[in-house]
């Protein structure tokens, strides 16, 4: 018993000793139980493991727990107080290592756009997860620059009109570029072309100098005349314009002399206008000769002073009575009031203003007198604190009522209180231990928990928190890069020819604390590497070619050549010929002339003449055939030149003086109008130099360059500095005086230096961000602030982190896809699009949207073509000659509609009866009847001869007619009149002629022995229509 009792005591003594929260009575009943061996319970329980040493490849983890009682006394030992585990024995994720790029193969094309190509190889492929490889070629476009292209050129045009009419002009053609220079290709050549022509000497006009100023006018008023002139500088020559007036004299100061006005003296001033308050007096004068012809003008003619300035006395005026008032009681007398206000206050002694308010009695009966009472009093204490008591207040009548006044209210008021049930607070057990935390990265969360062991009633105090909750594993977990799908290529940048079309890809998510870093985001590839197409080019039409008929119809054709042949696909040329018809005209007769006769004498004997020659007309010009030429003829002749003296204008002013003092000189000048030539007189001398300002100069005062200034006389808060010079060249003959000769200015006027002061910080402010990681700011304020260079001010604000716990993060979507091709191409359809998702949300963070939309589309309606109906036939050709037309038409029978293809050409003409028209033969005058012949059946005959020969199918000419006489008893015998058949028509085609033969009696039917003769007729055969 009494080692038991040394042993407690010894327990005891050692939990005082190391200051242990271990209960001495606990100790003792362990001790007792036990049989004084160790118990387990004397270790604490284990701590969550750590963070793994690895994270991946194998790792190893460590937890510990702590001694609550060391073993004594030989008591058992301690067991092992860390525990080590291994982790992350998953293999470590193996990244793609790839070589560097190959350099790139050569180009495919040497120009036009190719393609060049480099690759890598794999080194190290990804293994256990690791980032897979990147692209192993890379294409990339290469000579893009476009192939050369040489110059071409259309033919030279004719030669434009010469720039002079005379004295030598020059004349230009051109070309055109059909096809420029490109890409380094062939420059183009010389462009336009220029030669002389026109190289006759031209006219000469006369010249003559300005016109002088006009002399003074003959008279300063009542009309009078001024004259100018001008000299002749060049005489006309080679028919050139004749000298204009040289003297030109105009009428000046027409206006009438200037006659003045004149008044008589004033008359006496009149009464006043007015007795008081300011009047007027006046006096007048009148006219005695009007003021003409721009004379003086007439003076006043009334003259006012002011009189009887004193003020007239004002009396007071006041408004209306206002209606009254409101009594100012309801019962035991009240009053009312009426006012009125002044509208014209007194002045200079006028009436003053009467009474401007008036009051009545009202409302004279008793007034009720109510009830009062005083305030309620406290309410005494309530008879019970809890589970429901009583408690009362009083008040004391203050006046009884009277005369109908309202009673008295309750004098006391009874009411519950403390009718809640007795409070019970809650009461609750101890923490249990942290649990695991909630992430091994990213921050999480690990929680302990109490148990309620009284619930709170009646008021009772509320229980704490049951659960609390700390951070844990705060490192930041690595995020993977994330991205988009590839978008579609965008167009190709060249549409032939070799060009590169593009897509691209965004990051949803950048890669952040080690994740998986982002692939290429773009691809480039070629593309439309087939040759452009290249469309034919020609040159402009040449002019028509001379046509091949100069009268009567003929064809003319023009043409032009390929620059460029249409190659890979390109525009075919177009026709390279025109052929239209021309002289559809009668055929012209030319005018025809004689001979030129000889030249006659020269008209000058010196300088430059001219001779004539002179022909007639001897046939002349009909149907448009070409005009007679010229009928005379001058050339110059030139014997030796006449003499030419020379010409000068007038002197000009003189120009201002070289010097404005000490001697000087000024010039005049005059120019040569007329140069002399051929031994004509000499020109006179052409400047004129006169002296002048020979007075003295007058010399202004030198002085030397002012010294530097003295030190300033304080180093800030302002001072002064002082500098000087002295005269060199004192001022003579009124020259400039000499300036001051000292200088002072204010120096170091900067203020003197004042250091910044700040307070105390303030306290920190609310964190930036609830999450995330945020900033919490605490400032001080500038309490006394620099000036003058003084030291700066510190920093007046401080941040510290705060909020580090994970913001939400809100689902992330790729941009929409483009549309789907349309269900329909018109009528309605429907097209889709759709978005995927890169980023889910967490921690609460906004849910993903819709990933799919669905529009209309091509809610237009079909287009409908344009129906026509098959081509009509011709019509009939409009001239039945010469070149005409025919038509044809088509009409719709289906018209265009929402956008659909446009109704071709409804009609289409064609020449038709291109063939010359018959020209039919005139004759001149007829000549005289010849006798009448008895042995021809008695008939007479007269003739005449051709003027103009059919043509092309013209009636012919008849160049004898034939008819009846009478001689009395030898031409009386009856017979008749016999016809043939008209023959054929002499053309197939169009409009000709046709014959038949008659046999005719005498006219006196005395003979029946006939004679025969031949008829002619116009006639038309129709034309066959043209194929086509």
């Amino acid at each position: 018993m009494t080692m038991i009792m040394t042993i407690i005591t010894t327990v005891i003594v050692t939990e005082r000793t190391n200051a242990r929260n271990f209960h001495g009575l606990h100790g003792l009943n362990v001790a007792l139980h036990a049989g004084l061996e160790y118990n387990k319970d004397l270790v604490g329980p284990w701590a969550a493991f750590g963070r793994c040493s690895a994270s991946c490849g194998g790792g190893t983890k460590t937890r510990s727990r702590t001694v609550t009682t060391p073993a004594q006394h030989g008591g058992q030992a301690c067991p092992a107080l860390s525990d080590t585990q291994s982790c992350n024995n998953n293999k470590c994720p193996i990244n793609c290592q790839v070589c560097p790029w190959s350099t790139f193969a050569p180009c495919s094309a040497s120009c036009g756009g190719g393609t060049k190509i480099r690759s890598r190889t794999v080194t190290t492929p990804a293994q256990h997860g690791g980032q897979a490889c990147p692209a192993l070629t890379d294409t990339q476009s290469c000579n893009n620059n476009k192939c050369p292209i040489n110059c071409q050129v259309c033919p030279w045009s004719t030669f434009a009109p010469c720039s002079a009419s005379c004295g030598g002009g020059t004349k230009t053609r051109s070309r055109t570029v059909t096809t420029p220079a490109q890409h380094g290709g062939q420059a183009c050549p010389v462009l336009s072309d220029t030669q002389s022509c026109n190289n006759n000497k031209c006219p000469i006009d006369c010249q003559v100098c300005p016109w002088s100023t006009f002399a003074p006018c003959s008279a300063s008023c009542g009309g009078g005349t001024k004259t100018r002139t001008r000299t002749v500088t060049t005489r006309p020559q080679h028919g050139g314009k004749e000298c204009p007036v040289l003297s030109d004299t105009q009428s000046c100061n027409n206006n009438n002399c200037p006659i003045n006005c004149q008044v008589s003296q004033w008359s006496t001033f009149g009464l006043c206008s007015a007795s008081c308050g300011g009047g007027s007096k006046t006096r007048t004068r009148t006219i005695t000769l009007a003021e003409q012809y721009g004379g003086k003008k007439c003076p006043a003619l009334s003259d006012a002073q002011s009189c009887n300035n004193n003020n007239c006395p004002i009396d007071c005026q006041v408004s209306q009575w206002s209606t009254f008032g409101l009594c100012s009681a309801s019962c035991g007398d009240g009053s009312k009031t009426r006012t009125r206000t002044i509208t014209l206050a007194e002045k200079y002694g006028g009436k003053t203003c009467p009474a401007l308010s008036d009051a009545q009695s009202c409302n004279n009966n008793n007034c009720p007198i109510d009830c009062q009472v005083g305030p309620w009093s406290k309410f005494g204490r309530c008879s019970a604190t809890c589970g429901g008591g009583r408690k009362t207040r009083s008040r004391k009548i203050i006046t009884r009522p009277q005369h109908g006044g309202t009673r008295c209210p309750a004098l006391t008021d009874t009411q519950p209180c403390n009718n809640n049930m007795c409070p019970i607070d809650c009461k609750v057990g101890p923490w249990s231990k942290f649990g695991r935390c909630s992430a091994t990265c990213g921050s999480g969360s690990q929680t302990r928990s109490r148990k309620i062991i009284t619930r709170p009633q009646h008021g009772g105090t509320r229980c704490p928190a049951l659960t609390d909750t700390q951070s844990c594993n705060n490192n930041m977990c690595p995020i993977d890069c994330k991205v988009c799908p590839w978008s579609t290529f965008a167009p190709c940048s060249a549409s032939c020819g070799g060009g590169t079309k593009t897509r691209s890809r965004t990051v949803t998510t950048p890669a952040q604390h080690g994740g998986q870093a982002c692939p290429a985001l773009s691809d480039t590839q070629s593309c439309n590497n087939n040759k452009c197409p290249i469309n034919c080019q020609v040159c402009p039409w040449s002019t028509f070619a001379p046509c091949s008929a100069s009268c009567g119809g003929g064809t003319k054709t023009r043409s032009r050549t390929v620059t460029t042949p249409a190659q890979h696909g390109g525009q075919a040329c177009p026709a390279l010929t025109d052929t239209q018809s021309c002289n559809n005209n009668k055929c012209p007769i030319n005018c025809q002339v004689s001979q030129w006769s000889t030249f006659g004498l020269c008209s000058a004997s010196c300088g430059d003449g001219s001779k004539t020659r002179t022909r007639t007309i001897t046939l002349a010009e009909q149907y448009g055939g070409k005009k007679c030429p010229a009928l005379s003829d001058a050339q110059s002749c030139s014997n030796n030149n006449c003499p030419i003296d020379c010409q000068v204008c007038p002197w000009s002013t003189f120009a201002p003086c070289s010097a404005s003092c000490g001697g000087g000189t000024k010039t005049r000048s005059r120019t040569v109008t007329t140069p002399a030539q051929h031994g004509g007189q000499a020109c006179p001398a052409l400047t004129d130099t006169q002296s002048c300002n020979n007075n003295k100069c007058p010399i202004n005062c030198q002085v030397c360059p002012w010294s530097t200034f003295a030190p300033c006389s304080a180093s800030c808060g302002g001072g002064t500095k002082t500098r000087s010079r002295t005269v060199t060249t004192p001022a003579q003959h009124g020259g400039q005086a000499c300036p001051a000769l000292t200088d002072t200015q204010s120096c170091n006027n900067n203020n003197c230096p004042i250091n910044c002061q700040v307070s105390q910080w303030s306290t920190f402010g609310l964190c930036s961000a609830s999450c995330g990681g945020g900033s919490k700011t605490r400032t001080r304020t500038i309490t006394l602030a620099e000036q003058y260079g003084g030291k700066k001010c510190p920093a007046l604000s401080d941040a510290q982190s705060c909020s580090n716990n994970n913001c939400p993060i809100d689902c992330q979507v790729c941009p929409w896809s483009t549309f789907a091709p349309c269900s329909a191409s018109c009528g309605g359809g429907t097209k889709t699009r759709s978005r995927t998702v890169t980023t889910r949300p967490q921690h609460g963070g906004k849910e993903c949207p819709a990933l799919s939309e669905t529009q209309s589309c091509n809610n237009n309606k079909c287009p409908i073509n344009c129906q026509v109906s098959q081509w009509s036939t011709f019509g009939l050709c409009s001239a039945s000659c010469g070149g005409g037309s025919k038509t044809r038409t088509r009409t719709i029978t289906l018209a265009e509609q929402y956008g659909g293809k446009k109704c071709p050409a409804l009609s289409d003409a064609q020449s038709c009866n291109n063939n010359n028209c018959p020209i039919d033969c005139q004759v001149n005058t007829w000549g005289a009847w010849g006798s009448c012949d008895t042995t021809n059946n008695c008939r007479r005959q007269r003739t005449t001869t051709v003027k103009i020969p059919a043509s092309n199918g013209g009636k012919p000419c008849n160049l004898t007619q034939v008819e009846d006489c009478s001689i009395p008893d030898v031409c009386d015998l009856e017979c008749e009149l016999q016809y043939e058949k008209w023959g054929a028509c002499s053309v197939t085609c169009g409009t000709g002629t046709q014959t038949r033969i008659t046999h005719e009696p005498n006219a006196n039917k005395s003979r029946c022995n006939q004679f025969s003769t031949t008829q002619t007729r116009a006639c038309i055969v129709e034309c066959a229509p043209s194929k086509g």
